[in-house]
């Protein structure tokens, strides 16, 4: 954390400096497109910052190291798929109806599902999606005991994350492997716990389960916040510079 703190102060305060044309030099009012780009939470990224050309190189690892923490940050709060996660461990992995207390970047994106939930009309549901997943899972395993499938189509079972591509011929296998797991007793159980406003209250710093068995899936509003929250910092570094 001490790199990250000392970095983040670094670049914060190189941003926070009053610019004015007496007290640099020609070459330091010169500016510099620094670019930074990488993966985070399987999103590729490209941040453009615009800065002194006399430090674009001086800044790039101050950058590079705040931005690194600040998508880890939120892969700890809201990833579905890391098991410490505040997402995972306090809210999906509880197996209670109590109220639970989480933080403030946590209830502001919660905040903003309730508001999407409400806009579409229940169209928009987080705690679909792990219902949705376990699905998929379950439909590729019946899939890989179906005899007929050719090599090609198995291996794209094996490793796709969603619903496989297959054959035009074999698209009657995956429709019967679908409907056999959407009609078990297995996927009825699951589809109990669906539903936001059924199951979910929020309060000003918390949120109440009222299925213990609910879960829920906000990287659909997590990326955004994250996109959303470097957009306007860099639009306010490129108006004050």
């Amino acid at each position: 954390m001490d790199s990250v703190s000392s970095a983040s102060k670094a670049l914060m305060e190189y941003m926070s400096t009053p610019s004015t044309s007496s007290s640099k030099s020609v070459a330091e009012s010169k500016l510099a497109l620094l670019e930074i780009s990488g993966i985070a939470l399987t999103v590729p990224y490209l941040i453009k910052m615009g800065v002194s050309a006399s430090e674009a190189t001086t800044l790039r690892p101050a950058a590079t190291t705040l931005i690194t923490s600040l998508f880890r940050d939120a892969e700890a709060t809201f990833s579905p798929f890391l098991p410490t996660s505040e997402l995972e461990a306090k809210i999906n992995k509880v197996r209670h109806t109590d109220r639970i207390h989480v933080s403030p970047n946590m209830m502001e994106v919660l905040a903003v599902c309730n508001d999407l939930v409400d806009w579409s009309d229940d169209h928009f549901d987080p705690t679909c999606v792990p219902v949705g997943r376990w699905a998929v899972a379950a439909t590729k395993s019946v899939l890989q005991q179906t005899n007929s499938l050719s090599t090609e189509s198995r291996n794209n079972i094996e490793h796709s994350s969603w619903f496989p591509s297959v054959s035009t011929e074999e698209s009657g296998d995956v429709t019967n492997a679908i409907q056999s797991v959407v009609s078990g007793a297995d996927f009825a159980e699951k589809r109990r716990h669906v539903g936001w406003r059924a199951n979910i209250v929020l309060g000003a710093d918390w949120v109440q389960k009222r299925s213990p068995h609910t879960e829920m899936d906000i990287s659909a509003v997590s990326k955004k916040k994250r996109r959303l929250g470097w957009r306007h910092s860099l639009c306010w570094y490129s108006t004050t510079r």
